[in-house]
Formats: structure tokens, C-alpha cells, sequence
């Protein structure tokens, strides 16, 4: 047995294996098969917590998100793939929810005009209608009415007619995805109607950050908060004017580092291409304009926008011609030849 961690992460750099390392763990009375059953038993909750969750009401879009291997001579990207959520990313996930919900619940309570909790608004009625409809050409039923019920539709959507593109959930969770409204910090003394807390998503009254206080300032004075509220911390003497500029600076934060991520998987999925040459891959256009059309491509879940006029430039387009027809933009393009395979 292993006197402390620091020895253990030293021999675990000796040793061939992790399951030697595990055994060697330094776990008190407990063995390797307690913990096991323990995960198994967090599971189980986590599992009935996520089934009780979507029963009240909750929708959860998850988009692909990419992961990409570098070449290790030139720190180029030489490959990538689409992170799997495992059931320990669930397991996890439930319990992070859980208590997010709970703390919020708790400070609204005890701090009703400073404490800093998350909403999400509904989406616009006109937009949720217009996705109903763009479903409906696809031969899909939507009812978008709840979130909940746009729920349900994603998890049937699996069995019907889109199935054979092998794009369903995909198309439905990018369509969702361009509705919805964007979800922000507030400080709860300036918002007088407490419908205007709901997070429109996970159907709730109350939600707010908590479990991320090394990656999040917010979680930061979320921890501050019910540190007083518990009496185990200094009082924060937040006014309501603090949190709300606080509140805005995460909300602008959060806003620039979606950007970053995303700028950042656009360059590298770039410089993929540039090092490749070529990638090829099953796609879908879900918008049209009058010079161009978006593309979501089915194995990485990129959207991009398609130029008449740079395939006029650089491939066999030889020409598109753009019609308004009953409120929607159609294009017509003619390819010079065989159509690009």
C-alpha cells in the first residue's frame, strides 16, 4: 500500500498497466469492488433522475462537438472524430443539474434581490412555427408547443422518414438549436415577473451555475452566496447593482468564448482539409437563400454556407438562377456536365 498519492502517481508512471496502479490505490477500508457497486448505484439514480427529468417537461439538444489529433512533428491537425457521451458524462451531468437547480432554488429564497441566477426564454412563437412547418415539408410531425414536447418529437424522429438519411436527430437538433433564444445571468431584484427566471429548457423555475467554480466566475459568487446563506461563509454584501454587472460581464464572457470555441474548431477543421486535400461526407442543406444555401454534413455536424458564385469560380457551376416562391427562397443550380460527385 502506497503511503500517499504522490508515490502512487509515481509508480503509476512505472507501471504497465492502470489496473495495476487502481489496485494500489490508496482506498482505505474500501475495496476496488466497493466503488464499483457505488458508481453502478449513482448510476442507477442518475438514470431515474434523467428519466424523471424529460418527464416534467425537460429538452436536452446535444450537438456534435469535435475532437481533432495532431500530428505530433508538426502539431497539425492530421484526423478528427465526434466526442461519444458515455454514461459517465450522464451520470455526471444529472447530479451537476441536480444541484445547479437546487442552490438556485435556495438563494432566490434567501437573497430574492441580489442572488444571480441563469434564465432561458422561450423561443419567439413565430420561429417555433416556422420550424414546424420546414419539419413538416420533411415529412415530419413537430409539435413545438413545449419544450417537452420537442423533446418527445426528437426521440421519435428516430423511427420516421428521415431515418433513411441516417440525419434525423441531426437536422432536428440543428433547426431547435437556430431557435432558440440565447440563456443569460440576471440578478433576480431586477425582474419583477418570476416567469421571466424560467429556464425554458430544463422546464424549471430556477437554475443557476454552481458546480464550475474553477472554470466560471459565476460559480464564484454562486459559491459566496450560499456560503452566507448557510451562515458558513463572510457575508458578500451584494447590492443589486454589483450582481447585475457582474451578471453582465459572464453573459458577455460566456458569448466571446462560444465564439473562441468555435472560431478554433473552424480553423482546425481548415487546416484538416488543407493537409488532407479532400474530405468527403453525406450532407443536407437546411437553408436557402437567394446566392447561397447552408450544408450540415452528417459525421461532424459543421454547417456551412455554400456561395453560387464561388462554384461558379472554382467548380462546375455554370449558372443558378434564384426564386421567391410563397414566402421561401428556391434555388436552381445547372452543373456543367456530370453533377459534382
Amino acid at each position: 500500500m502506497f503511503t500517499n498519492m504522490s508515490t502512487a502517481l509515481t509508480e503509476f508512471t512505472r507501471s504497465s498497466t492502470i489496473i495495476t496502479f487502481l489496485h494500489n490505490l490508496p482506498l482505505g477500508d474500501f475495496t476496488i469492488e466497493d466503488v464499483s457497486n457505488s458508481v453502478g448505484l449513482l448510476h442507477k439514480i442518475a438514470s431515474n433522475l434523467r428519466k424523471q427529468r424529460f418527464a416534467k417537461g425537460s429538452l436536452q439538444l446535444n450537438q456534435p462537438k469535435l475532437q481533432f489529433s495532431l500530428d505530433p512533428s508538426t502539431g497539425l491537425p492530421n484526423g478528427y472524430s465526434v466526442y461519444k457521451l458515455r454514461d459517465s458524462n450522464r451520470l455526471v451531468e444529472e447530479f451537476m443539474l441536480l444541484a445547479n437547480m437546487s442552490v438556485a432554488k435556495r438563494l432566490a429564497e434567501a437573497f430574492p434581490e441580489t442572488a444571480l441566477l441563469r434564465r432561458h426564454p422561450s423561443p419567439k412563437e413565430h420561429l417555433t412555427e416556422r420550424l414546424g412547418e420546414v419539419m413538416s415539408s420533411l415529412g415530419v410531425s413537430l409539435d413545438t408547443k413545449t419544450a417537452g414536447n420537442i423533446q418527445k418529437s426528437l426521440q421519435n424522429i428516430q423511427q420516421g422518414p428521415l431515418q433513411q438519411y441516417d440525419l434525423a436527430q441531426l437536422i432536428l437538433t440543428v433547426y431547435c438549436t437556430k431557435i432558440m433564444e440565447t440563456a443569460s445571468y440576471f440578478c433576480t431584484g431586477l425582474l419583477d415577473d418570476m416567469e421571466e427566471w424560467r429556464h425554458y429548457a430544463l422546464n424549471v423555475a430556477y437554475y443557476t451555475h454552481f458546480t464550475s467554480p474553477i472554470r466560471r466566475y459565476a460559480d464564484v459568487v454562486v459559491h459566496r452566496l450560499l456560503a452566507e446563506c448557510l451562515d458558513a461563509g463572510p457575508k458578500c454584501s451584494y447590492t443589486t447593482q454589483v450582481v447585475e454587472a457582474i451578471a453582465e460581464n459572464c453573459n458577455l464572457r460566456k458569448k466571446a468564448a462560444k465564439l473562441a470555441d468555435t472560431a478554433s474548431r473552424d480553423l482546425f477543421f481548415t487546416l484538416f482539409i488543407k493537409e488532407v486535400k479532400e474530405v468527403r461526407d453525406t450532407g443536407m442543406v437546411i437553408q436557402v437563400l437567394d446566392k447561397s444555401f447552408d450544408v450540415v454534413l452528417k459525421h461532424s455536424g459543421i454547417i456551412k454556407r455554400v456561395y453560387c458564385e464561388q462554384l461558379q469560380k472554382f467548380a462546375d457551376l455554370e449558372y443558378f438562377e434564384h426564386r421567391y416562391v410563397e414566402g421561401q427562397h428556391k434555388l436552381s443550380l445547372k452543373w456543367k456536365g456530370k453533377l459534382p460527385q
